[in-house]
């Protein structure tokens, strides 16, 4: 079976939702979860979803808001966590937008009208922790601290509590884009270029 990110449009709007799937020749919905929206069901639910193996369960990290699920692999809600960022909404303004078709016909709709702010980027997890890339200046943290490196917050797999954050530096000015951990070490992915950092040292 596999785990999926969707959007159901029974409402009439796109709403985000996970979907276990049952792989045969056949393929079935085995189960579904409606992601927690806010302002609408498609920013403000997206994210990014991760998959532990080791701890057979699910962790999906919302771009937009400071929040990550966890679930187990039925799909059922074992816990939702805050991250220490203070956003708690996705800042999602919409304005009208009337779009012209070919046929000549006029459908209103809408559009955004300011640029979605990341709050977090990615998101993994190892051992007893869960790592997230904190996308935004911390109140605690100097510019000049963000502009060489990236936070990236830890939470304790059993309950999303946060334990404390580390920093890896930018590589000549380029961001971090995405990361992973692996026992002591962190592999750090950015534009053109993989580099691998010793925690013990580091």
């Amino acid at each position: 079976s596999v785990v999926v990110r969707g959007f159901n449009f029974s409402s009439g709007q796109a709403e985000a939702e996970l979907a276990k799937i049952k792989l045969s020749k056949l393929p079935e919905t085995v189960k579904r979860f409606k992601i927690p929206k806010q302002s609408d069901g498609f920013y403000s639910t997206d994210g990014k979803l991760h998959y532990d193996v080791k701890s057979a369960k699910l962790f999906y990290m919302f771009f937009y808001r400071g929040e990550f699920l966890c679930l187990d692999t039925n799909l059922n809600l074992l816990y939702k966590a805050n991250t220490i960022d203070t956003v708690r909404t996705a800042k999602v303004t919409f304005g009208p937008y009337t779009q012209r078709m070919v046929n000549g016909k006029s459908v209103k709709s809408r559009k955004l009208l300011k640029r979605l702010e990341n709050v977090n980027r990615s998101i993994t997890v190892e051992g007893d922790y869960i790592y997230i890339h904190s996308y935004l200046k911390a109140d605690n943290e100097t510019k000049e601290m963000t502009q060489k490196n990236e936070p990236i917050d830890i939470y304790s797999i059993k309950d999303g509590k946060y334990v404390h954050s580390i920093y890896l530096p930018r590589y000549f000015g380029k961001r971090l884009r995405n990361f992973r951990v692996d026992k002591n070490k962190i592999v750090a992915m950015y534009e053109n270029r993989v580099n691998i950092v010793d925690l013990k040292t580091n």
